[in-house]
């Protein structure tokens, strides 16, 4: 059996990736954007998690990045008191980016 890609191929997406982060945290400088944690993925993926302690705080920076990265249709849950916030994108200079945030005692009424 066969793998469908090769190691090469995903040091090449991961490399693109980087690139696409690269120019992602440039333009949140240019746009003041809060800071968050960022993963890079075996295929090339990026994901970005929103951690701050304040609450408010967190749902902002994913509401601000969501927006600069063009999720218009992110997804919201809750679970043993935790509100989860998910959104993801094929259109940043070609990666799949997703950002994520995870808001303790918030409220699902408390989300626009």
């Amino acid at each position: 059996m066969s793998l469908l890609f090769t190691k090469t191929d995903c040091v090449v997406w991961q490399r693109k990736a980087a690139a696409a982060l690269h120019e992602m945290m440039d333009a949140a400088v240019d746009q003041q954007l809060p800071l968050v944690t960022w993963q890079l993925g075996v295929a090339g993926t990026l994901m970005g998690r929103c951690i701050g302690a304040d609450m408010n705080a967190r749902y902002d920076a994913f509401v601000r990045w969501t927006s600069f990265l063009g999720i218009a249709g992110w997804n919201h849950w809750e679970a043993n008191g935790t509100t989860h916030l998910y959104g993801i994108t094929q259109g940043f200079r070609g990666c799949q980016v997703s950002m994520a945030a995870d808001l303790l005692d918030f409220r699902p009424g408390d989300l626009p």
